[in-house]
């Protein structure tokens, strides 16, 4: 779990010459992309520094708050609606001291037996995987009338937020990123090709493979977290065909049309991460669920290279291939990845490894080095119960949620169940779009209340939540007559709007209200319907989105802030050229996001020097090729796709 619940965006006390740039100009000694008019900066070099530049925080002398079957528990790291998670220590013989993380599922949802099942489930399977790349599960257990996972502690951050930090600067290093992902996939593999103690594969099938699920401690170790919704094969209640899991701008098609599924699922998932951790940017999120689903079931993949021209060639083709619509186009096992990716790294003239790889780290997170993991001791306060809508505006919980407590967080994807969102399987493979559309109609009609509906809640990040009926209340005496008579109430209840932003102390707008405040902030008595929502703060790019209010309930927004970056340096172009191309067979031809049009096409102006074009043929298998167009030239091209 991560060491911090903050994301800061510089150290406490940077020195005079540097600041947040400076200080990831050459991190961990690897090289970073030209930029125009550098500031003037000292380039910080890691391989100078020692142990001694970092005081880390002893946290196995941290004083107990509360005992807990046999942990201690020292601090609250993050919090959600159904479990918590706490910073634990386990003392044994000899008072041998053990540092591990406890997740504690909430009295409250300890009630529900399939939430309850789904925790054993994570916990039974969790414990029979022993790999060096994914987080360790000691034991589970029940206590206090609740159930509990022991697992490893990982002194370190998220790839998220990593990548987040790194967006600051100029971006991961992209050695390091291709290191990172490959004992990813390396993990996958082994986790896939699993077998239990009687020797049958257990058919892993991670489904929520995502940055936020990738640690990276501060000694540079890769752990894989959360198979919290992991299918396994033999577990029947956990493979139903239709039901949809994981977070949205991370699925595969399959599971955005809730199709069964496979390891090439995760194989997709992993495309994902390694072209957000190479250029900051997610290939297919959007502002809402539905847009995200579709442009995962029916859009081309970008080119990661238009984001950023550094990356290789081969990276390419590896990302072209995870990234494949069809499953039968992907690598075929996440080991086949992991050597795709790791053939390139000594290729790069730039070595990594373990300790390189937390010397980077930590120096990126130096200010969370030094000052050790945020920790809420009030941990006998009963944490909030989360409510509201994700970005999209799904209803959720009734339950008021109140502002976090200082020091805490709420739980990121891996401290939180996944969603599960039922739809009935796809009869034919007619419109996939067509099968996203009825998955959010279903959210919709749940979002009515209908009782054992499953609903979407959370911070953006999809939670399934099972919607009971309250038992009738037991009958009281009739109380003696009002004399003054009641007037019903007319037209529909009003609703409310929690709405925060990362980094907080943002500007927010609300519809017609104009500027409501700064994050994070409530907005009450809001009539039902769906507002325009923008978000500003100081050196960030703006957020637009919108936020649907349903009667009597409360929605939730997040607004994740990018930080405006420097332009990349690029060579002037002349005039523009003309382009004249065919294929065989035909292809709709594109240029970035831009489509040209479908094969023949004849003289379209395209920019001078080398054009990239993305072909997607008939099948819908992606092909690319390079031609090269001298200004104000035309330029006549044909390719044979069959070859």
């Amino acid at each position: 779990m991560s060491s911090s619940s903050s994301d800061p965006a510089s150290p406490s006390e940077p020195p005079p010459s540097s600041g947040p740039k400076a200080r990831m100009t050459n991190p961990g000694g690897f090289d970073a992309p030209t930029v125009i008019d550098p500031p003037a900066e000292v380039p910080i070099d890691v391989e100078a520094l020692d142990s001694s530049d970092f005081e880390r925080v002893t946290l196995v002398d941290l004083p107990t708050i509360v005992r807990y079957d046999k942990y201690e528990l020292l601090g609250r790291l993050a919090y959600g609606g159904m479990a918590e998670i706490f910073l634990a220590r386990e003392v044994g013989q000899q008072n041998t001291r053990r540092m591990m993380v406890v997740k504690r599922v909430l009295p409250h949802v300890a009630e529900d037996p399939h939430f309850v099942d789904m925790f054993v489930d994570e916990a039974r399977l969790a414990m029979q995987l022993s790999h060096p790349n994914i987080c360790h599960v000691y034991s589970f257990g029940e206590a206090e009338g609740t159930y509990y996972i022991a697992m490893e502690w990982v002194n370190g951050m998220p790839l998220s937020k990593i990548i987040r930090r790194a967006k600051d600067g100029e971006g991961l290093p992209i050695p390091l990123v291709l290191k990172v992902i490959a004992q990813v996939a390396e993990a996958l593999d082994y986790a896939h090709r699993a077998s239990d103690a009687s020797g049958e594969p257990l058919g892993v099938v991670h489904r929520d493979v995502s940055p936020q699920n990738v640690m990276v401690s501060y000694d540079g170790v890769v752990k894989l977290l959360d198979f919290g919704i992991a299918k396994a094969a033999s577990h029947s209640t956990r493979t139903e065909a239709g039901v949809i899991k994981g977070k949205f701008a991370y699925m595969s098609p399959q599971q955005c049309v809730g199709e069964p599924i496979d390891a090439r699922a995760d194989i997709f998932a992993l495309g994902i991460c390694l072209f957000e951790a190479l250029t900051g940017k997610n290939p297919f999120r959007r502002k809402t669920e539905f847009d995200t689903m579709t442009r995962i079931v029916g859009d081309p993949t970008p080119d990661a290279r238009e984001r950023r021209a550094d990356i290789p060639d081969a990276i390419q083709d590896v990302l072209d291939k995870a990234l494949m619509k069809q499953p039968e186009r992907r690598f075929q096992t996440a080991g086949e990845m992991q050597m795709a990716i790791e053939a390139v790294i000594p290729t790069l003239g730039m070595p990594v490894n373990s300790t390189r790889i937390g010397e980077y780290v930590s120096h990126l997170f130096s200010d969370v080095v030094r000052d050790g993991p945020s920790l809420d001791t009030r941990i006998q306060e009963a944490p909030p119960q989360l409510s509201g809508t994700g970005q999209s505006g799904e209803s959720g919980r009734s339950v008021p949620r109140r502002p976090r407590p200082p020091g805490s967080t709420e739980l990121d994807a891996e401290a939180m169940p996944p969603a599960a969102a039922s739809m009935p399987p796809p009869k034919s493979s007619f419109g996939a779009i067509a099968g996203v559309m009825v998955l959010f109609a279903l959210v919709a009609l749940a979002g009515l209340g209908a009782t054992g509906a499953w609903l979407l809640l959370g911070r953006g990040e999809p939670q399934a939540v099972a919607v009971q009926t309250p038992p009738a209340p037991a009958p009281t005496p009739p109380a003696a007559p009002d004399p003054t008579p009641l007037v019903a109430p007319t037209g529909p209840m009003p609703g409310s709007v929690f709405l925060e932003s990362d980094p907080s102390g943002a500007s927010v707008r609300f519809g017609d209200r104009g500027e409501v405040g700064t994050t994070p902030l409530e907005i009450g008595m809001i009539q039902p319907g769906t507002y325009d929502v923008r978000v500003e703060l100081d050196g960030h790019e703006p957020y637009e989105g919108r936020v649907t209010v349903v009667a009597g309930r409360r929605a939730s927004l997040t607004a994740e802030l990018e930080r405006v970056r420097r332009q990349i340096a690029r060579r002037p172009h002349g005039p523009p050229g003309r382009l004249s191309l065919n294929t065989r067979p035909w292809s709709k031809v594109y240029v970035g996001r831009r489509l040209l049009g479908t094969t023949p096409i004849g003289r379209v102006e395209v920019p001078s020097g080398t054009v990239r074009l993305r072909l997607v043929d008939r099948d819908g298998a992606e092909h690319r090729r390079a031609v090269r167009v001298p200004p104000g030239e035309h330029v006549t091209e044909s390719f044979d796709l069959r070859e």
